[in-house]
């Protein structure tokens, strides 16, 4: 596991929570470890010199363009005046759990009338997520006009990444094919990933940022919507993706036998299809799928029956390594742990607000649950399981056709 070593220091301005607040003399601080790591790392968070048993209200914001996040728990200390997030029960606010020190992560919600965006995604990895934490005295609800002046007791900030500073970022222009190529640190070969997203179109890199952070060559690959790319997904060629597996299978710095394909929406349709018509992405040489599905239980059930019927037409000798994997509560997209639930997005192309489905604490799970399952196979993305002889591989996002 990579550590951040903090040679990047930013600062961000949340302007939903005040830091004046009312007059108050105390000492209270956060105890914060680690300040500066990467996005689907757990933190610890403290609050320390409190009153025995004072209750207080613990608030995160994060600004990234146009969103603006914040979340809040309820907490009350111990007789040391202590609260410890991973321990101390949060009993209202945003999330209501026993013990989960990400609460304050995956619970954040688009703060109404401010935030200008219902998707909180980081569009430049080479920057980190922010977070403003404080303390606030009482038990404040995180939306309360009455409140004009909160009595915060400390403030912190923290900083989450997507990117390792080691890791090398490459802008890709080799012939047709455009992205962005994100290698670790060191001489490689390195297993390698193609990362795809959606019908929105674009180019997106945090999610092949944070796999070569943990080890990964990651190509993120848009294809409609970017630089010179087709305009829009009529104008997609099929050809273009596989030009980009020829191309990424080959590169000196991927490792030979196989590469992987993730996709979100759209890109899972495609990440199951070019399973089917390619033999680079393979295991040891042999043909197989690379791409192992998950799907929300909230999706519609139309799309769900859409997945079942394309994996019964399969070739048997492919259908036996494809997974399909659901996991309930889950909406469509499903981000790296601990980022918040998206409910409903503004799709570009379509020109309206699509419902995303999920809820709350399901969602949190299942990104979880993705990370803990794959965490043991991720180093290694050419493995069979010998008692099954069925793929191991990296299992991503819910896959459906807008």
């Amino acid at each position: 596991m990579f550590t951040l070593l903090g040679r990047y220091h930013t600062r961000a301005v949340v302007r939903f929570i005040s830091t004046q607040g009312h007059p108050f003399s105390t000492k209270t601080y956060f105890r914060i470890n680690p300040r500066v790591a990467l996005v689907d790392e757990r933190v610890s968070i403290k609050v320390n010199d409190l009153r025995p048993l004072q209750r207080v209200t613990v608030r995160t914001c994060v600004e990234e363009g146009k969103a603006v996040f914040c979340s809040c728990g309820h907490f009350q200390a111990d007789q040391q005046g202590q609260v410890d997030i991973a321990e101390h029960a949060s009993t209202g606010g945003t999330y209501k759990v026993s013990h989960d020190s990400m609460g304050l992560f995956w619970s954040m919600k688009p703060v109404p009338g401010i935030s200008k965006d219902l998707l909180l995604r980081k569009g430049d990895v080479t920057t980190p997520l922010v977070f403003r934490l404080s303390v606030i005295d009482g038990h404040i609800p995180l939306e309360d006009p009455q409140l004009a002046t909160p009595v915060v007791l400390a403030t912190e900030e923290l900083e989450r990444w997507y990117k390792h500073e080691a890791v090398r970022r490459t802008v890709v222009r080799e012939g047709s094919l455009r992205g962005t190529l994100f290698l670790p640190e060191g001489e490689g070969p390195f297993p390698g990933i193609i990362d795809m997203f959606g019908s929105t179109g674009g180019l997106t890199e945090f999610r092949a940022a944070l796999l070569a952070s943990r080890g990964f060559a990651s190509y993120a690959l848009p294809f409609f919507g970017h630089d010179d790319l087709p305009p829009s997904l009529a104008d997609f060629d099929f050809d273009y993706v596989l030009g980009a597996v020829d191309w990424f299978a080959c590169h000196p710095s991927v490792r030979q036998g196989g590469i992987g394909v993730v996709g979100t929406s759209k890109g899972g349709e495609l990440a199951l299809l070019l399973g089917m018509a390619t033999n680079k992405v393979n295991v040891h040489g042999r043909t197989m799928p690379r791409s192992c599905i998950c799907v929300a239980m909230m999706m519609a059930c139309g799309w769900i029956h859409t997945l079942k019927t394309f994996m019964e037409t399969c070739p048997e000798e492919k259908r036996k390594n494809v997974e399909l994997i659901i996991y309930s509560g889950a909406g469509h997209l499903i981000e790296p742990p601990y980022m918040p639930l998206c409910r409903a997005s503004y799709h570009n192309k379509l020109g309206m607000t699509l419902v995303m489905g999920g809820q709350l604490e399901g969602h949190a799970v299942a990104q979880r649950r993705r990370l803990e399952e794959t965490a043991p196979i991720l180093p290694e993305t050419s493995v069979v399981d010998t008692k099954t002889d069925k793929l191991l591989t990296y299992r991503d996002h819910a896959y459906c056709m807008f």
